[in-house]
């Protein structure tokens, strides 16, 4: 696995504000409630704190930021647990009919579903493997998710 490019991540990241955005337009338009927005920006864009959680589960409360972005935590057998980004966690707002009728589940859904789909598009690892349940079943280990990750 090989160091993520700063100008790849700015631009990774720019597309998922972008889809946020939009998202957040639809949903205010709809519910007419500025207070959904921040849900959508939190279930869109900051979800990808779960990486940190990761780097922090295999390497302890390590602050080393050139050790973080080189992500080779990530070849580490079990450590590719990435919490939030799980399509199965979509269905849990709908569960509950008041997050339904004021909006907190479509905010919810659609901004973590956006940046879900942008993911899967755009990364180079199977579709299925940002099912929770899969990579839990696998061990949560990368090598089995990507064929060219970790020297593979």
């Amino acid at each position: 696995m090989s160091s993520i490019d700063f100008y790849t991540l700015v631009i990774n990241e720019a597309f998922h504000l972008a889809i946020v955005g939009v998202i957040s337009v639809f949903i205010y338009c709809k519910y007419k409630k500025w207070w959904l927005i921040p849900l959508v920006l939190f279930f869109g864009f900051f979800i990808d704190i779960d990486h940190g959680l990761d780097y922090w589960l295999v390497t302890g409360v390590n602050l080393d930021v050139d050790k973080f972005w080189n992500m080779d935590f990530y070849c580490i057998p079990g450590a590719f647990h990435i919490f939030l980004h799980s399509p199965e966690f979509l269905v849990i707002p709908w569960l509950f009919k008041t997050l339904r009728k004021n909006g907190i589940a479509p905010a919810i859904t659609l901004g973590m579903g956006g940046h879900l789909v942008f993911d899967m598009v755009s990364n180079g690892i199977y579709w299925y493997s940002y099912f929770f349940s899969y990579r839990a079943f696998i061990g949560f280990d990368l090598n089995q998710l990507l064929t060219h990750a970790c020297g593979g």
